[in-house]
């Protein structure tokens, strides 16, 4: 059995995205891996995806945006300071998976997705990305690794 709500909050965060507003303020908004989320976005460098989803079948719906910031990242005692300390970020976290003995960063926010507004949507979405493309570029200099898109 499926969440009764996911269809609903799926379609309402795919109207809003691909709305005429969220088109000038995202373009173009495509569908997403699976495994990634079911919407992805571009800022620059920076890639961003948002996921509905639910811990139970009769739960509450989340929306998850997720921005990955840099992978391959060598991991320092510096680097998870930074992370622990990463009080500057003003919406979302920044949080590091490891992957290969290396780590990659993601910085990403969730929200409940059942009485989700557009504003709220539109301004998690922009500031996510926002930031994710400026972390890129700001530790990058300071850690090494990649951003998702070095064009």
């Amino acid at each position: 059995m499926t969440n009764p709500n996911e269809q609903t909050v799926r379609a309402r965060v795919e109207s809003v995205l691909t709305s005429e507003a969220g088109q000038v303020r995202f373009g173009q908004v495509r569908l997403a891996q699976p495994e990634d989320g079911d919407f992805f976005l571009r800022n620059q460098s920076a890639a961003i995806f948002v996921k509905c989803w639910s811990m139970r079948d009769d739960g509450l719906m989340y929306v998850t945006v997720k921005s990955p910031v840099l992978f391959g990242v060598k991991p320092t005692p510096e680097l998870f300071e930074h992370i622990a300390l990463n009080g500057d970020v003003i919406l979302g976290h920044l949080t590091a998976v490891e992957r290969d003995d290396l780590i990659d960063l993601y910085l990403w926010h969730t929200l409940v997705g059942d009485d989700l507004n557009e504003r709220e949507l539109f301004e998690v979405v922009g500031v996510v990305g926002a930031l994710a493309n400026t972390l890129d570029d700001d530790l990058k200099e300071r850690f090494g690794g990649e951003r998702t898109f070095e064009d």
